[in-house]
């Protein structure tokens, strides 16, 4: 019985990732788990507004100390970025990241926003 509340559980949440909310659309999604804690990496196109049509790329940090903004993350996020595209096929460009809790330097919750104009 468990097992097969597991299996739908599971398959809710696989459809759920898939689904457009909130004028959001969930590309990818990862969770890694470190030796300080978890991070989850999401890129999600942007479906509604004027920003509709970019990208937004993120990593959410699930532990006690804030993550530095590091060249080498924001290189991850450029190439995260870059493997979704624009939606006519043009390279994303970074226009902008912001912090959670937290400054440009230390952060928990670190989002980059994509043009693709």
């Amino acid at each position: 019985m468990f097992s097969r509340i597991s299996v739908v559980i599971l398959a809710g949440l696989a459809c759920a990732s898939c689904a457009t909310s909130d004028g959001l659309q969930t590309l990818t999604r990862a969770a890694d788990q470190t030796p300080r804690g978890r991070v989850v990496k999401n890129t999600t196109r942007i479906t509604n507004g004027v920003l509709a049509g970019n990208l937004m790329v993120s990593n959410f940090y699930y532990w006690s100390r804030p993550q530095p903004v590091t060249a080498p993350i924001l290189r991850d996020m450029d190439i995260r970025a870059r493997r979704a595209g624009c939606l006519d096929g043009t390279a994303p460009v970074r226009s902008s990241v912001s912090a959670r809790w937290g400054t440009y330097t230390s952060a928990y919750r670190i989002i980059t926003h994509y043009d693709c104009d």
